[in-house]
């Protein structure tokens, strides 16, 4: 009887080749699950012509991913007929893909199908009624509004530099409650890389419930706020503020959903402040400073 050798190969998150003995230090299930799930590495197993292929979207990058599709391209160049099948983790079970061909036809729709489940692991892009305009740098020297001063100040005279401690302005904020104002802390939480609220001051807020308020602290912006496709616009803004760097300004205009279900028509703008929270290198934290200039019920405006 004649066995037929398996090789294993690894895609790094970078999209390179890649020893995952030499990355850990040894081998077992548990390594392969630890690079599948956390490092975001690509697993194949070669049989002869027939490929197994192993990712999760969730933590596999794009680079990663760029790789596996120029390895799939390749097999379609190949003279004898190749098998694929490429296993997919959805965060509860594996999808499965097979496919079996020789030319450029199969290789097209297997890399299609690769792309599209790749973005199970990107932030997803919800179509919304709410339009952002970004109005660039906001001139902080001029603004005319005492707690966006304050707020200012405070991040001026601390260079950016903010901490968890509950003696901390933006943990534990004392400004006084302005009417349609808010400020809230976004941080991006380290085992997951998702941006989580590290604290919020609703002052006089007409969107959000005591209860939805209280929910905030610590949650995960994309659960907890209550319009899906806001929560999206307020996760887009704060990324946006955390690769370039610098203060931002924004109007966003358009309908919001509020904690009752109820539906509203908002005007406001939203001055958003890169932080560095606990000593980091880099910006990881996001202060954002909203003000509203008109909540309008339309079914009431309409009845009037």
């Amino acid at each position: 009887m004649v066995f037929a050798p398996v090789n294993t190969y690894w895609i790094d998150e970078e999209g390179r080749e890649a020893d995952l003995h030499v990355r850990v230090g040894r081998r077992g299930d548990d390594v392969a699950t630890f690079a599948l799930h956390t490092m975001g590495w690509v697993r194949l197993q070669e049989i002869v012509r027939y490929w197994e292929i192993e990712f999760d979207p969730r933590a596999t990058q794009p680079a990663a991913i760029a790789s596996l599709c120029a390895l799939v391209r390749r097999l379609s160049t190949q003279s004898s007929p190749w098998m694929a099948t490429v296993r997919v983790f959805n965060g509860v079970d594996w999808l499965t893909h097979s496919t079996f061909g020789s030319g450029s036809d199969e290789a097209d729709k297997l890399i299609g199908w690769i792309e599209a489940v790749a973005q199970f692991g990107w932030a997803p892009r919800v179509p919304s009624g709410l339009g952002v305009f970004d109005l660039g740098e906001p001139k902080l020297q001029r603004i005319d509004d005492s707690m966006l001063s304050e707020i200012a100040a405070a991040w001026q005279s601390a260079r950016g530099e903010i901490t968890s401690s509950a003696e901390d302005p933006f943990m534990n904020m004392r400004w006084a409650p302005l009417p349609c104002r808010s400020v809230k802390v976004l941080v991006r939480d380290a085992p997951s890389e998702a941006l989580v609220f590290a604290s919020y001051f609703p002052a006089s807020t007409e969107l959000w419930a005591e209860r939805t308020v209280r929910r905030f602290r610590y949650g995960r912006v994309a659960e907890e706020v209550p319009d899906r496709a806001l929560a999206a616009k307020v996760i887009e803004s704060a990324e946006t503020t955390l690769a370039q760097g610098r203060p931002r300004a924004e109007r966003l205009q358009g309908l919001v959903q509020k904690s009752d279900a109820s539906v509203v028509h908002v005007d406001w703008e939203r001055i958003s402040f890169p932080a560095r929270l606990d000593g980091a290198a880099t910006p990881n934290a996001v202060i954002v400073y909203c003000h509203a200039s008109s909540v309008l019920d339309l079914r009431q405006a309409a009845s009037a």
